[in-house]
């Protein structure tokens, strides 16, 4: 253990965290299990937890590369199935693992809060369970363990619903089993954060942390970086899980928040600012379509670009191919129709692209690939600025994704909170349009300082967005208070000659 060892502590944490960058990114192990086990920890415990991380990464990696080939050939279906049976074999393994805890490894619940919290975001606790451990070391295993588990279960849903498509994977046993257990592991996570966030330490000794290393000496009263560093992944898959709650993500992204503001680590604000706004009420259309019945979800983001350099066109082409590498699917750029053709003056673009899946996508906006991404792009764009939607079509049965369209027209509407109301059930009428090929959606959110915001987005092709376009603009202008944006987009070319 870290009190006993902290050089081998340290050897082990990094190595560790170098299999948790391999899980995040979807790739392999690239040495044997026996090479990275080489140096052992002095207790089974941590030789059993890393060698369940590797087979994580390795499922991982395996998935992606069966994704990449959305083929349904009978091999394919073997492949599926083999690795649906692996992710379940591991997940009861990791299971088991937890169940073997106890001593020095065992969690201890100290306090229930039993009172709302006005101020989640700033708040260091949440109503529920606070968990106490014995060391900081106990705590950052039991959150990778956790969240490595919600990544196998996120892969267990996939290849659920590839093998019993078109049904509908929701309603399996899978999913029902995934839902009681996810709840229960980002449940475990939130009753962490006090503990590893130093709330109430001066008070109650089982929240002290006891490690002897760290960065930091020992009992600091400050937050130790190095331990903010490991918690990041475990707390930001949590908040961007399925089965989380929506208090759950608010008080979990406040955490982050927390590790950026006040820590210092950057890392954080990354994740931070991929707010991925939802849209509600996505109707399909026979017009637009891929493999029957397929999950898909459409990410749209709004690039404001900072004054150009040279390398802003072949930037944005590697960004371009490491999103499609990542995602399996086409991603493509356009710019508004009133914007000069001369790419050095372009001040926004936007880019249209699909995954399979919010998890899919969430995934990868905390991976290191991301990072590595976001990094070549800071000169190019403003990080801070990005604006994302996801366009989340539940089910449709077409043979292309809607982000590989030739997406040619975009209408934003906003509405005050006098008006949401009647302007809401309005645009419910222009669901109609799904028949003329076209999709959107919109969503009511509260905003601290504009009360209710209504937001609604809509997208098109060739004459259709005319039609999106006529039309909103005659159903909406009359409602009063109602600001509409329309921009044409078209393909930005992204070649170097």
């Amino acid at each position: 253990m870290a009190t006993d060892d902290s050089t081998l502590a340290a050897i082990l944490m990094l190595s560790t965290f170098e299999v948790v960058q391999r899980i995040t990114r979807s790739k392999h192990v690239d040495v044997s299990e026996e090479y990275w086990m080489s140096v052992p920890a002095k207790d089974e415990c941590s030789n059993a937890f890393a060698r369940l991380n590797i087979r994580v990464a390795n499922l991982r990696g395996d998935y992606s590369e069966i994704a990449a080939h959305p083929s349904r050939t009978a091999a394919d279906y073997d492949a599926v199935f083999d690795l649906l049976q692996r992710a379940k074999a591991l997940e009861q393994d990791y299971a088991n693992w937890f169940d073997t805890l106890e001593g020095p490894w065992a969690v201890t619940p100290v306090n229930w809060i039993d009172y709302p919290i006005s101020d989640l975001q700033n708040s260091l606790i949440h109503p529920g369970r606070v968990d106490a451990y014995t060391e900081m070391w106990m705590a950052y295993h039991h959150n990778i363990g956790r969240s490595s588990r919600l990544i196998t279960w996120t892969t267990i849903l996939r290849c659920v619903a590839w093998l019993c498509n078109p049904e509908d994977y929701r309603l399996t046993e899978e999913y029902a089993t995934a839902t009681q257990v996810c709840r229960g592991l980002i449940e475990d996570i939130v009753a962490s954060v006090p503990y590893i966030f130093g709330w109430n330490k001066q008070n109650d000794e089982h929240m002290a942390d006891r490690s002897s290393f760290a960065c930091g000496t020992t009992d600091s009263p400050n937050v130790k970086s190095l331990w903010a560093i490991f918690v990041m992944w475990p707390i930001f898959s949590a908040a961007n899980s399925d089965f989380a709650l929506p208090s759950e993500r608010t008080f979990l992204r406040g955490r982050l928040k927390y590790v950026n503001e006040n820590l210092g680590i950057h890392q954080a604000s990354v994740l931070l600012h991929f707010t991925i706004q939802e849209l509600t009420h996505i109707k399909s259309s026979p017009k637009m379509s891929t493999l029957p019945n397929q999950k898909y979800v459409t990410e749209l983001a709004i690039l404001l670009l900072t004054p150009p350099t040279p390398f802003l066109l072949s930037n944005l082409r590697a960004a371009q191919e490491t999103l499609q590498q990542a995602s399996a699917h086409k991603f493509t750029y356009y710019k508004p129709s009133t914007t000069s053709t001369t790419t050095t003056i372009i001040s926004k673009i936007y880019l249209i692209g699909t995954w399979d899946s919010v998890s899919a996508h969430n995934t990868f906006l905390s991976s290191q690939e991301n990072l590595d991404l976001l990094e070549l792009l800071k000169g190019e764009i403003q990080v801070e600025g990005i604006e994302m939607w996801h366009v989340d079509i539940v089910t449709r049965g077409v043979y292309e994704p809607l982000g590989a369209m030739e997406v040619s027209g975009l209408v934003r509407c906003y509405l005050d909170e006098e008006r949401s109301a009647g302007s809401a059930e309005k645009l419910k009428g222009l669901m109609i349009l799904e028949e003329m090929g076209i999709k959107g959606g919109w969503r009511i959110t509260e905003n601290n300082e504009a009360g209710v915001e209504w937001d609604g987005l809509f997208l098109g092709r060739g004459d259709d967005f005319d039609i999106i376009a006529n039309v909103v603009e005659e159903r909406l202008s009359r409602t009063g208070r109602v600001e509409i944006c329309k921009q044409e987009l078209f393909d930005l070319d992204i070649k170097v000659n």
